[in-house]
């Protein structure tokens, strides 16, 4: 039988093409898997802020005394992270097992590899007498292979340009590849600010029950807390004095209103209290999401790999000041904006440490350094062929006043992660 490592390396090999959006080949597997019926269901789309989302649905879920389950992609260290019961990642075993089931009932069907890991999750969920389940979407929403769940609420947190090859160029398309997880008479969760019509558009012709931000709930700030309201048939409801989530970045609020309302469009059938809403806001957690590890060098870990993430990032760092310099380690996937990346943080980098990625979509060290030159020519800058390589020799440029900055993938992240044996989830 094989092991984990020797399953994802098969898993890889089964099917042509790395990413192919579509739904029939996981709906026909799956069909003949025979799974079980799911719990309740609630699926998150977006461009940026699903992780934090989702964090945040898990802890408040665990808090009033639910049994969760959580399909989480990429990973950072450990393929086991995309699966977690409890926010406990499973065992290798189980994942062995279901893609062994999956293996046995797709026949001649190929499967991409997220979708073999789609079908992983679902079969292991599907046994393990859970309450409440949260779907992350990979890609888009409509051709993805989670959508093939009908869930009780769709959430989707934002819409950006991210993944144009595959959803389109503009927000408009988009934003309609993200609606596609809405379903008929079921309530859609909106926190993006500024949607695009096609979100309404798709809304009404699904006949879908949308949330918008601002229109139909929203949130303020205080000192030290916050509030949320919304009007739903007629009736304002209002929970006062909330703790501020311990996720940093300055959207958490906004997602975090969507994730309370979400919660609310359950209430019937998953009862909550403010007090355990209170209670998994500040117990809530999230890996590599400016996550910062406080030792001299100071060490922040962000996954942010497009404009908007990046430009969360750049606020992070302007808002925590360093008496030293800042030294990133950057490598991103060659389908991203990496001018524009590096663009947004240039004004706040004072040396950059940039390495290649391996792999179909990976960039080059030297093909990264080069971009940046390019945008300015006097930047201080180094390549190297892999993330390890550069943070080390970051960490011998850096005195104790300085901070290490690590982005531009979850595959950065990862292997410094790796690289330093940190725990994912401690």
């Amino acid at each position: 039988m094989r092991d984990l490592g020797q399953w994802l390396e098969y898993i890889q090999s089964v099917h042509r093409r790395s990413i192919d959006l579509g739904l029939d080949r996981v709906r026909r597997v799956a069909h003949a898997m025979r799974l079980t019926l799911l719990p309740r269901v609630i699926t998150i789309a977006g461009t940026n802020g699903k992780g934090s989302s989702v964090a945040m649905l898990e802890s408040i879920y665990m808090a009033a005394g639910y049994r969760t389950g959580v399909y989480t992609s990429p990973h950072l260290v450990s393929y086991n992270e995309r699966i977690r019961i409890q926010r406990t990642p499973v065992t290798q075993d189980a994942i062995c097992q279901a893609f062994e089931r999956i293996e046995q009932a797709r026949a001649d069907i190929s499967l991409t590899y997220f979708e073999f890991g789609t079908l992983a999750a679902l079969q292991i969920f599907s046994g393990s007498n859970l309450d409440v389940l949260m779907l992350e979407v990979g890609m888009g929403g409509r051709l993805d292979a989670v959508n093939i769940v009908d869930s009780d609420v769709a959430y989707i947190v934002s819409i950006g340009q991210d993944h144009t090859q595959w959803l389109g160029e503009r927000r408009e398309h988009i934003a309609r590849e993200k609606a596609g997880i809405m379903r008929y008479q079921r309530p859609v969760i909106c926190a993006d600010i500024n949607p695009p019509d096609s979100i309404l558009d798709c809304a009404d012709k699904a006949s879908a029950q949308l949330w918008q931000i601002y229109r139909d709930f929203d949130y303020q700030q205080q000192d030290n807390s916050w509030s949320w309201r919304e009007s739903a048939y007629g009736v304002d409801t209002k929970l006062t004095g909330l703790p501020v989530a311990n996720i940093p970045g300055d959207k958490q609020l906004l997602n975090a209103a969507g994730v309370l309302c979400a919660i609310s469009r359950m209430q019937q059938a998953l009862p909550v209290t403010q007090v355990q809403v209170a209670e998994g806001l500040n117990n809530a957690q999230i890996p590599g999401r400016l996550q910062v590890i406080d030792q001299q060098p100071r060490l922040i870990f962000d996954v942010a790999h497009n404009a908007e993430s990046v430009h969360c990032l750049s606020q992070f760092l302007s808002s925590n000041e360093c008496k030293g310099r800042t030294l990133a380690v950057f490598a991103a996937l060659a389908d991203k904006p990496l001018e524009e990346i590096a663009q947004i943080l240039l004004s706040q980098v004072d040396q950059w440490f940039v390495a290649g990625l391996e792999g179909e979509r990976g960039s080059q060290g030297g093909d990264l350094m080069a971009r940046i030159l390019n945008i300015q020519k006097d930047v201080m800058a180094s390549s190297y062929d892999d993330p390890a390589s550069a943070y080390r020799a970051a960490l011998r440029e850096a005195t104790g006043t300085d901070r290490i900055v690590v982005f531009g993938s979850f595959v950065t992240v990862g292997a410094i992660m790796n690289y330093l044996d940190f725990p994912v989830y401690r």
